[in-house]
């Protein structure tokens, strides 16, 4: 019928549109070794498969017409997909501390993008576990506060060669000049005395001034709003499907996004004895060393690379810390 997935094909007819080409004589990788990619007998059928027709056998293999050889089926759904690409934004609250630049909360946030196979069923799930992979402090799966935003190219940067390439670099400048939040730049495990080079790893605070806040989790869907023109985006939590709801537990299951369920703000932390207490302690050494724990640390932070060529003798020796001397 019209609805149909897959339709059956005579041996005959399969054989003459692979030009007589058997399964049984094409071989391919199978559970670490070379093996044919099916039987000589099998069972031929038009599979459907990201909305196009496969000439598939046994729903191991299908043909290739391009290169007129029979291939196993995982690969249609791998490097033949159309992909769609899109960007993402990864958080977690940092409920105990206060941020580097202006000392109130914040969140350790790493953004990008990726490459996701188009298919018919639109999942995005599979982000959770590439994200989570990336490093150990951004485990976002059942843990309160933690989320992801996952959106399309703006139709602004649709008129570059490489518009998801360009959305993100042109995102990474929104975020350090933006007047809503406050962006520090870190490594991958949020360590601030030289942070990654290509700005993926970040802390993001609310800019806004005393009572006019309204916490870093709404600051950042502001911007974000505003950079893609979408201003229904909200953030995804991601949640494992025998896990338990929120905070910590058991992550047992298949991982999936839900809609955002709580609110966008989050309320301050405890009161601290000094912001730079509560700081990392790499950037707590060096708001000590420069009297400030903020502009002045901030403002003299390096990028890997960089303290790797003063710290590798392009500079006279001098104290540890001198990395985070205010540039001239």
């Amino acid at each position: 019928g019209a609805g149909s997935r897959s339709l059956r094909v005579a041996r005959a007819a399969a054989l003459h549109l692979a030009g007589g080409v058997l399964p049984a004589s094409c071989v391919a990788l199978h559970k670490g070794r070379l093996a044919a990619v099916a039987p000589e007998g099998g069972d031929f059928r038009l599979q459907r498969a990201s909305g196009a027709w496969l000439l598939a056998v046994d729903g191991r293999a299908f043909f290739n017409f391009a290169v007129r050889r029979w291939q196993p089926l995982a690969m249609a759904h791998g490097p033949y997909s159309p992909v769609r690409e899109l960007l993402y934004v990864a958080f977690v609250a940092e409920a105990s501390l206060r941020g580097p630049a202006r000392g109130t909360p914040a969140l350790f946030v790493k953004l990008g993008y990726r490459e996701l196979a188009e298919e018919e069923n639109d999942d995005q799930d599979a982000l959770i576990g590439y994200v989570e992979k990336k490093t150990a402090k951004l485990k976002i799966t059942n843990v309160a506060g933690a989320g992801i935003f996952v959106f399309k190219v703006p139709k602004s940067h649709q008129v570059f060669a490489r518009p998801c390439r360009a959305a993100e670099a042109s995102l990474k400048t929104e975020l350090l000049n933006s007047s809503d939040v406050a962006v520090t730049p870190s490594g991958h495990c949020g360590e601030l005395g030289a942070f990654s080079a290509s700005l993926e790893y970040m802390f993001v605070e609310d800019a806004a001034e005393g009572s006019a806040g309204v916490g870093p989790l709404a600051a950042l869907t502001k911007t974000l709003r505003s950079f893609t023109g979408d201003p229904t985006l909200s953030p995804y939590s991601a949640r494992a499907s025998d896990g338990t709801v929120y905070g910590g537990g058991s992550r047992k299951g298949r991982k999936r996004l839900r809609a955002w369920r709580g609110s966008l703000e989050v309320a301050p932390p405890p009161p601290a004895a000094s912001a730079a207490s509560s700081l990392p302690s790499s950037f707590a050494a060096a708001a000590v060393a420069t009297g400030s724990p903020t502009a002045a640390g901030v403002g003299a932070m390096r990028s890997r690379a960089k303290r790797a060529l003063l710290e590798g003798g392009a500079r006279p020796a001098g104290p540890r810390l001198a990395f985070f001397r205010r540039s001239v």
